[in-house]
């Protein structure tokens, strides 16, 4: 199949319509099967900082858990170039264990191979304060295993994928960050410090006491993994959760 009749299937995959959210992602995985790679993950972080907002794994579940509970992005180089200005990176096995400490290193190595993510191509896109990544996984080298044509439209494909990709409602722990939807009143209050009002201010225009609006936002700050409701906001905003 031709470079251009692949990115046209790859296209049709998310519909007629801009598939995004789950549908999205969905049709990301799907895309990332039909090319013939392992897997696909997705992240955004903040542009300037290199926070992460949101990941999705297109990994095997169990390869999730063991990476998540052993805490291995504390020594995954991936995890290194995504806060990094540089927009492609590209990853193998050798790179992870020569990372620190050596025996978490090796065991994030042993794990990749036992799955058979040996190897990693990944690409970002800056979408104004958020940059989102996606990350192919291939069990040997990609120009080893993928066709010309196919190695030929990543970058495309990529592109099309970031602009359908978005965080997730929740996350329960990736890279040590967790979040919860938040409620209508959280939504409310965020959206009103969006606008610069303070607690008082927010309290008449919702017709709550002041302690009350603490109180949401206080459940919205934890419920973000925020440190503060600043930050709450940021994330909140970053996560697609209100419509401001």
């Amino acid at each position: 199949m031709s470079a251009v009749n692949a990115i046209i299937d790859i296209a049709d995959m998310f519909g007629a319509e801009a598939a995004t959210g789950e549908a999205g992602w969905l049709a990301t995985q799907r895309a990332a099967e039909r090319l013939g790679l392992a897997a696909v993950n997705a992240a955004g972080v903040f542009t300037r900082s290199g926070e992460p907002v949101w990941i999705r794994y297109g990994m095997q579940a169990d390869w999730v858990e063991s990476y998540t509970s052993g805490r291995m992005y504390e020594v995954d180089p991936v995890i290194g170039w995504i806060a990094s200005d540089s927009l492609s990176g590209q990853f193998c096995c050798a790179d992870v264990r020569a990372a620190a400490p050596r025996r978490q290193a090796a065991e994030m190595a042993d794990l990749l191979e036992d799955y058979r993510y040996r190897h990693l191509l990944g690409r970002k896109w800056v979408e104004g304060p958020i940059t989102k990544t996606v990350l192919f996984c291939t069990e040997d080298p990609a120009e080893a295993v993928l066709p010309p044509e196919t190695l030929a439209i990543l970058p495309a494909v990529s592109a099309m994928m970031a602009g359908r990709l978005n965080a997730p409602q929740d996350c329960a722990g990736f890279l040590g960050m967790a979040y919860r939807p938040l409620s209508g009143r959280e939504k409310d209050v965020l959206s009103y410090l969006a606008a610069g009002l303070d607690n008082n201010q927010i309290a008449a225009r919702l017709g709550l006491a002041e302690v009350t609006v603490r109180m949401h936002m206080s459940r919205a700050r934890k419920k973000m993994g925020a440190a503060t409701r600043e930050q709450a906001l940021a994330l909140a905003m970053a996560r697609g959760m209100l419509d401001l």
